[in-house]
Formats: C-alpha cells, structure tokens, sequence
C-alpha cells in the first residue's frame, strides 16, 4: 500500500475506481419488532403498506424526467416490516421478507453526480416515544468511535484520501490499519445481544456519520465476533440499506465479499435465490454485490449461481459491473483457469473487454 490506504479497506479486496451517483437519502431505525425504513422528505412521514415488489432507485431514477425532482424530493416515506427480526422464522421467509423490503421504491432523487457524494445524509432516529422522529441520536458508542478515530487522525491524510475516494463525505485522516486498531479498541467489550440491538447500533453508526471512516466503523461492527450468530438470512435487511445507501465501492465491495459472501456460503437455498434476484436490481450496487460474493469461495465456488448473476450484466456499459465480472472470474481462476478460458471464449462477443482483461489477467495464454 501507498501513502493513502485506499479508503481504509482490507487489502484483499479490489479497488476499484470510476464515476457514480451519489447515495440516496434514506433512513433506517429498528423499534420494537420492526425495521423501519423512511426517506427523508417533508414534514409529515406518510405511511403506505409494503408492497410485495417494488422498483428502487438507482438506475431507473436517471432516467426521470428533471422536473419531477423537487416533486420525489417532497415525498416522505415510511415502511414497517414486521417479523424481519424474528430469528424463529423459517430461513426461506426471512429472505423472502428481506428481499421484498429490498425491492422498494426509494423515496428521494437527486441530480447525477461524479463520485459517491455525500454519504452523511442519512441520520439515526430516536425511537418513537423518545426523541419522535426526524431528531437525529449519536450514540455513546459512535461518540467513542468518533472521538478514538480523532485521536488516531493523521490530518495530512484527510484531503488526498477524500480526493482518491472522490467523496463528498470528508475522512479524519485513518489509515486502514489504523481504523482496524480503533475497531478492535472501541468494541472491545462490546456484545451483541440480539439481532436488533446489534443493528440498530451499526445503523446508528452509519446513518449519522460524518467521516468516511466512521461508516468503516459501522461495517467493521457487522463482523464482530459477538454478532457470528446472529450472520442469518434476518440480517440481510441492514446489509441491503448499507449497500443501497453506500453506493460505492470502497462500502459495497468488503459488505459484498465478507458478508454477503458469508451468509450465501452459511445459508445457500434461500441466499442464492436472493442473489439471483439481486443479479437482475436495477440498483447497480445490488449487482455487483451478486457477482461478487463469491470472490473469496475458492474451490466452493457455485459455478451456475456465479455465472446466472453474471448473466444479466453481461451487456452493460455500467463500469462497476464490468468490472466486477472480471474480478469475479480471476478469483475463480486461480482454482480452474482453464474453466474460465472456456466461459470467456464461449461469451466473447458479450464480454466486455474490461471484463475479459480483467478475468485473464492471471492466466497464461
């Protein structure tokens, strides 16, 4: 690694660069029994019932017409999902919950932007009967994270890496080695004691962030070693917000590899049906997020999923997908080169040459 750590990621990862929209505003709570999504909008939070499918942002809402900007902008929008945090659900329905919750229409444009924006937008709700709504909450364990990141900030990095990441959110200045070691500092002694304690507090982290590190923080709470049990198919829901609402890679591709990865190799029925329908998102993030949960399978590798949520990006001029096709395909390479020579040669007039590139890059030919 250079100078600047490359947007504090582990080193196993990729990194990849190009121009994207930024991230929508949106807020994520859990209260009670429910996870509550509501976009950020006027005054008054209209309340509507979950549809069982919608259409999310992303892709489609370039596409809309430049006047109905402010019209979307002054919409409020909250959706309760009941049951997603009850563990005691059969596998299948806690995925099929999710992905319903996951295939929304998302409140909230916004114009096209280069880099992933600014990514603070999003702040944590008070329960209701608390604080009510729209108060944004910093919690006691953001303020220590906030304060021990501050404490380890190297100033001179701040500007270079915040230029090298093209984000609107600002950094402290943290290498990645050293938000690890703030991480391990700060959560120490942290438990989680069910599923919807534990991502409330990484919700709390990531929707009220205000440096980049912070909402690497807030991953890096995903993977604690308390939380192992709680990795299931109920999870999926805060994964999706942090993917959807991250828009970017240095955000997208660690949930994507370590944590999605994870739960399609702990829970594989119900987690590759998800994926199959995330391959075909019109969220780009969600995309890739299917093509890459693989990367770190080696020899497990399901080679029919790998390539069915390949499939559905294989025309797209989307760099990030084109990308994350090759990237998927050298992984699998360094375990069956000559299965990926094949899968190139026989889709060469679909791949892109990025992709193509990118999948060989490992081989000798």
């Amino acid at each position: 690694m250079t100078g600047i750590e490359r947007g504090a990621l582990d080193q196993r990862i990729d990194h990849d660069l190009a121009n994207e929209d930024a991230a929508r505003l949106e807020v994520v709570m859990q209260h009670g029994g429910q996870l509550v999504l509501r976009g950020l909008g006027d005054r008054q939070a209209h309340r509507r019932p979950l549809d069982r499918h919608g259409v999310d942002l992303g892709i489609a809402d370039r596409q809309a017409a430049a006047g109905d900007q402010d019209r979307r902008l002054g919409l409020g929008l909250e959706i309760a999902a009941r049951g997603l945090v009850q563990r005691d659900q059969p596998a299948d329905r806690q995925v099929q919950a999710a992905a319903e919750l996951g295939d929304r229409r998302r409140v909230g444009g916004g114009r096209r932007r280069r880099g992933p924006g600014l990514a603070q937008g999003p702040t944590a709700l008070a329960p209701r009967g608390s604080l009510g709504y729209g108060v944004p909450r910093l919690t006691s364990l953001h303020q220590r994270l906030r304060a021990a990141l501050q404490a380890a900030a190297e100033t001179v990095r701040a500007a270079p890496m915040q230029a090298y990441m093209k984000s609107a959110m600002p950094y402290h200045g943290v290498t990645a080695a050293g938000v690890r070691a703030v991480c391990r500092d700060v959560f120490a002694n942290y438990g989680a004691v069910d599923l919807a304690t534990w991502s409330n507090d990484v919700l709390a982290i990531w929707n009220t962030a205000a440096f980049r590190e912070e909402r690497y923080g807030a991953i890096a709470l995903t993977g604690h070693r308390s939380a192992k049990p709680l990795q299931t198919p109920a999870s999926l829901a805060m994964y999706e917000h942090m993917i959807t609402t991250g828009a970017w890679w240095d955000y997208v591709d660690d949930i994507a590899v370590h944590r999605i990865g994870a739960l399609v190799a702990t829970h594989p029925g119900p987690m590759k049906k998800t994926m199959r329908l995330w391959s075909k998102s019109q969220d780009l993030w969600k995309r890739r997020t299917s093509i890459l949960c693989q990367v770190l399978a080696k020899d497990s590798t399901d080679l029919k999923l790998l390539y069915a949520c390949i499939e559905p990006s294989l025309g797209s001029r989307e760099f990030f997908l084109r990308k994350a096709v090759g990237w998927a395909l050298r992984s699998y390479a360094w375990h069956d080169a000559d299965e990926v020579v094949r899968y190139v040669d026989a889709h060469a007039d679909r791949l892109s040459g990025l992709s193509t590139r990118e999948a060989l890059k490992n081989i000798k030919r």
